[in-house]
């Protein structure tokens, strides 16, 4: 599976793991199966984590896809959310920080990308032992 969404709803944090090859078709179908899933709620904050990729190959186009299923799904929130991505590679990196600067005119979201898994939680005010048991988290996997 592509990507596998982790879920805290003590912590309303969602850890979405990115593994393996990524195109936009699973991208955008893994969203869209996440977001109806139900599991996701507004005002969760997102721990993107690139870390175990293999072959990247999203498009700003597959990234814009993902962005109408969540504008669509979230059009009428208030609540401000925090979305921290951590990236290895430069081309995942390059194309969040992309989304970054491209997300400051739309949904209240604040977006932030890291090289480290640390400074990503820093940033969302978690603390590192909170992801340690994240495989014991309620999931939806694509």
């Amino acid at each position: 599976m592509p990507i596998t969404f982790f879920i805290n709803r003590d912590e309303k944090l969602m850890v979405s793991r990115y593994v393996g090859d990524i195109d936009d078709n699973s991208f955008i179908l893994s969203y869209k199966t996440m977001l109806r899933s139900g599991k996701f709620e507004l005002g969760f904050d997102e721990l993107v984590d690139m870390t175990k990729l293999k072959n990247f190959t999203i498009t700003w186009e597959g990234v814009k896809g993902v962005q109408s299923l969540v504008d669509e799904k979230f059009a009428n929130s208030t609540n401000t959310v925090r979305t921290a991505v951590v990236a290895l590679e430069n081309l995942p990196f390059g194309l969040a920080r992309m989304y970054e600067l491209y997300k400051e005119e739309r949904l209240p979201e604040e977006i932030m990308v890291f090289r480290t898994m640390l400074e990503a939680l820093k940033w969302l005010k978690r603390e590192h032992s909170l992801i340690q048991d994240v495989e014991s988290w309620e999931r939806v996997t694509t």
